[in-house]
């Protein structure tokens, strides 16, 4: 079949025009079709874990892996190989919200892979804040589910998909959802990439888990603080709170000429693009001295939380 490339376009003389219908196309023939940007669930693969690697009962509620919460009496989550491994007892699930912005009226596929699908019990939806349930997906194949939304309701904060877990353990991974009906390949990002999508909602600022993690430069703020600032990039979905270990030591600061411990610290301002923290060491200090401030022992961490 001669097929000619010019600047005017593509053309064959073979095909004569208006032959070929969408008819002709079948589903299953773009099924590997790769297209950027598709997926709209946020670390997907489980490649991020700013909170830490491995949880024990968490809390119902709690988030695990980045983007991903728990509810019910999960026993363990835990980062493995292929993705996050997560073992249920009665009634318990694994799920992650998007902003309702980012999601519209449409028919979605919602697919992932998992060593054990007899696991799953079924996938729901919900908007949350918003009262409006949206059904369970519809079961096409293991680890492939379609769901039609007629309407988002913008008035919630949120749109909830949620995996429902029969009791035993599972391991899930390259969880994708995207507008269609067919589901494509699993939509790959750089670590960069899916860390930054991740800190938008979540951004650890020092670690205990990383040997005298440093947060920014910090100044002396009278006799009695000391006050920590610094900018957020990728900007934050809305101001963050603030969340802090506290304990005996658990972060030092030096400040020329001698060394405090700091033990807890509080937001004094938090905007979507900066923040400012302030610490009360366990002695006075001298005022208008610059300092820096690192963990002091594995139980510290800063973090800043704007999760939906």
């Amino acid at each position: 079949m001669a097929i000619t490339i010019s600047g005017s376009g593509i053309t064959s003389a073979n095909i004569a025009d208006g032959t070929i219908t969408t008819d002709d196309i079948l589903a299953s023939d773009v099924s590997s079709l790769k297209s950027g940007r598709k997926n709209l669930i946020i670390n997907g693969g489980f490649d991020v874990w700013q909170r830490g690697t491995s949880f024990s009962s968490p809390a119902t509620g709690s988030y695990t892996a980045d983007r991903w919460k728990v509810m019910g009496t999960v026993t363990t989550v835990s980062e493995v190989t292929n993705g996050l491994s997560i073992t249920a007892t009665s009634s318990d699930s694994l799920m992650q919200d998007i902003e309702a912005m980012d999601v519209k009226a449409g028919n979605y596929i919602f697919s992932f892979t998992a060593d054990d699908y007899s696991k799953i019990n079924h996938i729901g939806c919900y908007s949350i804040g918003g009262g409006t349930h949206y059904g369970n997906a519809t079961k096409l194949s293991d680890g492939v589910y379609s769901l039609n939304l007629a309407e988002v309701n913008r008035a919630g904060s949120a749109v909830r998909f949620e995996f429902y877990l029969d009791v035993g353990t599972v391991v899930l991974s390259n969880v994708q959802l995207e507008l269609g009906s067919v589901a494509t390949d699993f939509e790959h990002r750089s670590y960069g990439e899916e860390l930054a999508l991740c800190q938008r909602y979540y951004r650890m600022l020092a670690t205990g888990a990383v040997s005298s993690q440093y947060l920014e430069l910090g100044y002396t703020h009278g006799t009695a603080a000391v006050r920590v600032t610094g900018t957020l990039s990728p900007e934050m979905r809305s101001a963050p709170s603030l969340l802090s270990s506290s304990g005996t030591n658990h972060f030092y600061g030096a400040i020329p000429g001698e060394g405090k411990y700091w033990n807890t610290f509080t937001l004094i301002s938090g905007r979507t693009n900066l923040y400012v923290i302030e610490g009360i060491p366990n002695t006075t200090v001298i005022a208008g001295r610059p300092c820096y401030v690192r963990t002091s022992n594995s139980a510290a961490y800063v973090a800043l939380d704007a999760e939906l």
